[in-house]
């Protein structure tokens, strides 16, 4: 067994996943890469004393032997980091040819897929494995986005994914407290990463960018599993991030409706800017 801890990050042979890796490497952590790129994911490994195990976060086979890869390797698992994610490239809104029934063609889901799907496959081994460790407990780490608290014409199945990502952190960092299990989730505004065209780069407010390092600190900062940042949505924005908690009931009505059918009772205050310098 290992003696430093040890995570697991999908998506974390580029951007925010490399980032955070090379961060807990630093601070003496051991690290297995989860990643669809062999090539890179292979040769990082080889640089740093990682992991590498190649797997599509959207197959239950592909992650869940990316997680028992990492036990046999280490013996233990203290933090996962969800971070697997990718731009979908298909227009919503665009007019479909139909077929002969009047039918347009499906729409384009492998993002969701990726971000929604995957992320509650991830989350939902991170449990198991947790529970594993000699002291059962943990951290985990969704990657959300402000796409999931503001509206995105431009992107409404991105949208709609990283507000399920939401939702899924401040249900589960409930369900898991019990267990040792710490949830949170961040949510960036522009961050560059190889995920971007250059021309989806320079369409943006440039002087908006959040740093993949920023990032990395933020997720540092949701390892200290302070109980201030469970279930927290953290927005990430330039050298700034704000901790957001779920909205407060509309009337003591719907909080008796909604706690019969086993939802939360905690109440925090809407939001909490905390300066980082």
């Amino acid at each position: 067994m290992a003696e430093s801890k040890v995570a697991l990050i999908t998506g974390g042979a580029s951007g925010m996943g490399l980032a955070t890796g090379k961060y807990l490497l630093k601070q003496g952590w051991k690290l297995t890469i989860v990643d669809m790129n062999a090539e890179v994911g292979e040769k990082l490994a080889s640089e740093l004393g990682a992991l590498f195990v190649k797997a599509d976060v959207t197959v239950y086979d592909d992650i869940a032997n990316a997680f028992a890869r990492s036990w046999k390797e280490y013996g233990r698992l203290d933090f996962v980091f969800a971070n697997a994610g990718i731009l979908g490239k298909s227009n919503f809104y665009a007019k479909q040819p139909e077929n002969e029934k009047g039918i347009p063609p499906p729409p384009d889901l492998l993002a969701s897929k990726v971000m929604y799907d995957g992320m509650i496959l991830t989350v939902y081994l991170a449990q198991h494995f947790l529970r594993k460790n000699t002291v059962p407990g943990g951290s985990i780490v969704i990657l959300a986005s402000s796409g999931g608290i503001y509206p995105s014409p431009r992107n409404p199945l991105y949208s709609a994914s990283k507000a399920g990502a939401i939702g899924m952190t401040r249900s589960i960092a409930e369900g898991l407290a019990a267990e040792n299990i710490h949830v949170s989730c961040i949510c960036p505004g522009s961050v560059a990463t190889g995920l971007m065209t250059a021309q989806q780069f320079q369409s943006l407010d440039q002087d908006t960018f959040t740093t993949t390092e920023k990032i990395a600190e933020t997720v540092g900062m949701l390892l200290k599993r302070e109980e201030s940042t469970r279930g927290a949505a953290v927005e990430v924005i330039k050298d700034r991030h704000y901790l957001r908690w779920r909205p407060d009931y509309c009337d003591a009505n719907m909080e008796k409706c909604w706690i019969s059918m086993g939802g939360s009772t905690t109440t925090r205050d809407g939001g909490l800017s905390v300066p980082q310098a």
